[in-house]
């Protein structure tokens, strides 16, 4: 027996890396899932064979239930120990180097361009369209500048290849760090307290827990921040009002004097009876009209119940009208009128 007799011809047939991409994307759509705060949700294990029947279907496989079989532990052995964490949604993720190792992660976030910490990587194929960007670890002697340099580096390569990735296999200090960098490039003033760094690094521990960050590469990070547009990194001021016209129709802008409007009551309309006098007395003194004088208005309500002792001063200075004199009880009650 030869030894090519001993390969499983569906061993070959799940290599993921001689996928051709659309049927390697069409895979990893089929087995899309959530993605938590640390990895992937896994598909459903070999044991639903629905599910596997239809996903084998679709990736032009044999609908058997040992290719089933072995496709969902293909699928769970790419995918399973792999740790992205998303910091904005379809566009930077953060991952130690088990994203970029499987191909079948990198096409299941849609990954365009990965930024690798210190080191190399195994690069999918051209064909799938990824771009790759490698962040050096510079020496301890090195200043903030230079640091914040190779930041602005790795910030624009992954600006112009999104959805991106920020990997390492050093921990994820120095990739926060660059991911702080970028979500502070494209940060608005309002989204900020001010201190776009810290902001940034508060951000992702959120996401992905707690951070071992170095104090050169925090020097570094606040170095590259300042940098940034003024708008970045202070909130704006406040619109000032000192100087500003009222805006038309207001009643600032056409307030007058109490006494100027009172004036040019009396010129207008002349001398005034002492019912009047009495009504414009209550008037100023009800709720609600100032408004009404300050717009240059005198507002007299209907006048209220009249008194006994109102009436007698009255009678000093007018002569009571029939209206009067009927309400005083002064005027005859009308003849009675006989009904047969």
């Amino acid at each position: 027996m030869d030894a090519a007799d001993d390969i499983d011809p569906l061993a070959g047939m799940m290599d993921l890396n001689s996928w051709p991409v659309s049927r390697l994307r069409t895979f990893a759509e089929c087995i899309k899932g959530l993605l938590f705060g640390d990895g992937f949700q896994l598909p459903p294990d070999h044991s639903d064979l629905a599910f596997w029947t239809e996903v084998a279907s679709k990736v032009g496989g044999a609908p058997t239930e040992e290719y089933c079989h072995m496709l969902a532990e293909t699928a769970l052995s790419a995918i399973e120990k792999c740790d992205p964490t998303c910091l904005r949604p379809s566009s930077l993720y953060i991952a130690n180097m088990s994203v970029p190792d499987s191909r079948l992660a990198i096409a299941r976030l849609g990954i365009k361009g990965v930024v690798v910490v210190g080191g190399s990587v195994n690069e999918v194929p051209a064909e799938d369209g990824v771009n790759y960007h490698v962040h050096p670890v510079l020496p301890s002697a090195s200043s903030p500048e230079e640091r914040a340099a190779q930041l602005a580096l790795s910030v624009d390569f992954a600006r112009r290849h999104q959805p991106a990735l920020v990997c390492s296999d050093l921990g994820d200090g120095l990739s926060a760090v660059i991911c702080a960098a970028i979500l502070a490039s494209s940060q608005s003033a309002a989204q900020s307290s001010g201190n776009v760094a810290a902001d940034g690094l508060r951000a992702i521990e959120v996401r992905r827990g707690p951070l071992a960050v170095e104090s050169d590469d925090v020097d570094a990070l606040e170095n590259y921040c300042a940098r940034l547009p003024i708008a970045l990194r202070t909130p704006p001021s406040r619109p000032k009002l000192i100087h500003a016209k009222p805006p038309p129709f207001s009643i600032t802008a056409t307030k007058r004097p109490l006494e100027e409007s009172q004036e040019e009551v009396d010129d207008d309309d002349g001398p005034i009876t002492p019912t009047e006098k009495k009504a414009v007395a209550r008037a100023d003194a009800a709720p609600g009209n100032v408004k009404a004088r300050l717009l240059g208005r005198v507002v007299v309500p209907p006048p209220s119940p009249i008194s006994a002792d109102e009436f007698s001063d009255e009678a000093a200075d007018v002569s009571p009208g029939p209206e009067v004199r009927k309400a005083m009880g002064m005027l005859a009650p009308p003849p009675a009128v006989c009904v047969e």
